[in-house]
């Protein structure tokens, strides 16, 4: 399990860059323009409200990683325009964990290697 630090960090960059690259082959941009991966794990009972992954146009960073993100990012790197979620990780419908998308009524469950 990469996300709780049981891999090694030669085997989680392996998985990081292969992730990588084949995101950047499906979009058809350069790796490098790519923000810095994130592997979030979940223990039971612990969920992400509701949230935006997208800058304000007064760069502050609005969403999940905001601590991460300087306010100058969108100055510097421009506004995100494509994202991903790839689990790497199971979870059966009835323990929860769906990444849900309120607005197109859209709840995905975690299947591993499913990507968003």
């Amino acid at each position: 399990d990469v996300s709780r630090g049981t891999a090694s960090q030669e085997e989680y960059d392996y998985v990081e860059n292969a992730i990588a690259k084949r995101l950047a082959w499906i979009w058809q941009v350069p790796v490098q323009n790519g923000d810095e991966m994130s592997v979030l794990g979940y223990a039971p009972c612990n969920h992400v409200t509701q949230h935006w992954d997208y800058y304000t146009k007064d760069l502050q960073p609005i969403g999940l990683f905001d601590i991460y993100w300087r306010p100058t990012s969108l100055g510097v790197h421009g506004q995100r325009m494509r994202q991903a979620v790839v689990y790497l990780n199971d979870v059966p419908e009835e323990h929860g964990g769906a990444t849900i998308f309120n607005r197109l009524g859209l709840a995905v469950q975690p299947k591993v290697g499913r990507a968003l």
